[in-house]
């Protein structure tokens, strides 16, 4: 009986201080971790709306809105940050809009977990860069061949459909949310 309970206590510090030492580790890493976030959003923001200086960040709905200034305080567009479901977990992306929210200039995948090879690829310029130029009044759809494609579509990566089909319902859900709360 002494040992079992000998055991137990010996079991219980090594818990407890184990516990501890993740917490502490991770309060530590914390701030680490979301200012590593914030510069990855301020240089995918740099590479999407060219002559970035500064901007303000306002919350509208469950999206983060940046608008975005050059070193004149002339504003240059938005970017909003959005997320949602892919094939295999969550998408987070940046969508720019210029400063009249008419035109996407661009979008970047910061975040995603999808099948490496195939869905993965919608983090690749060759598919974000089809996003260009579309107008955010039309809702943008997603086709497998480029044969049914419209003024407002893109083409999905092959063998990736899902995950093109999603990236595509995030950025028109976005739209719809945020647009109209900014004009």
């Amino acid at each position: 009986m002494r040992v079992l309970l000998k055991m137990n206590i010996v079991l219980a510090a090594v818990a407890s201080l184990s516990g501890f030492l993740l917490a502490f580790v991770s309060a530590k890493s914390d701030f680490k971790i979301k200012e590593n976030q914030k510069k990855e959003i301020e240089r995918a923001i740099s590479d999407l709306m060219p002559g970035f200086n500064s901007f303000a960040v306002q919350d509208i709905k469950s999206y983060q809105v940046f608008s975005v200034f050059d070193g004149f305080s002339k504003q240059l567009g938005y970017v909003l940050a959005a997320s949602g479901s892919g094939y295999q977990g969550e998408i987070k992306l940046l969508i720019a809009l210029n400063y009249n929210l008419e035109v996407i200039t661009g979008i970047r995948i910061i975040e995603n977990v999808e099948t490496p090879g195939l869905g993965a690829k919608i983090a690749d310029s060759f598919f974000t860069d089809r996003f260009k130029g579309l107008k955010t009044s039309a809702k943008i759809s997603c086709f497998k061949s480029q044969g049914s494609l419209s003024d407002n579509s893109v083409q999905a990566i092959t063998g990736a459909t899902i995950s093109s089909a999603s990236v595509s319902s995030i950025v028109n859900r976005a739209l719809s949310d945020v647009v109209p709360e900014l004009k």
